[in-house]
């Protein structure tokens, strides 16, 4: 089980109420119920510098890092929080869920920008999604050179 961590929940800069992770993110993310090892991961990243997850396919780690990433921005402004992914595409497809649990948390009213990959909050968080490496659909990696799928002789 996983031990209570309390957050102090704000709207407005008014401090509401202190609730468990549990409650909290239930309340704050459209009533997800996370399971206990989600939990035990939020409040991992919740806690440490560093977190190490190994997880089965659709066992929700991006849902459990966008919570994550949600609260962090609220706890600490004037960080920038980077999001980086091994794609282009995996980043952001993360920092959609980001950005639809930063509409749920109700921070609509926080946020002074959202583009495409990138949030800026009125506290000075700023939230970015970026690719490790290069991605080319039309193209694949070939001795560390790039040539386009068209160009390739067909033995390829």
């Amino acid at each position: 089980m996983v031990k209570k961590t309390i957050l102090t929940e704000r709207d407005n800069n008014m401090v509401v109420k202190n609730l468990p992770l549990f409650e909290f993110v239930k309340k704050r993310f459209g009533g997800r119920e996370l399971y206990s090892y989600q939990l035990e991961l939020l409040k991992g990243i919740l806690e440490n510098d560093r977190v190490v997850a190994v997880m089965a396919r659709q066992s929700g780690k991006s849902e459990t890092v966008g919570c994550g990433v949600v609260i962090e921005s609220m706890r600490r402004p004037n960080q920038h929080i980077l999001i980086v992914g091994p794609t282009d595409r995996q980043a952001g497809e993360l920092f959609l869920k980001i950005a639809y649990y930063l509409k749920l948390s109700g921070m609509n009213q926080v946020v002074t920008s959202l583009a495409a990959r990138s949030a800026i909050l009125n506290n000075g968080c700023r939230i970015t999604a970026a690719p490790v490496g290069h991605e080319d659909r039309k193209s694949t990696r070939l001795n560390s050179s790039h040539i386009p799928l068209s160009r390739m002789p067909s033995s390829a």
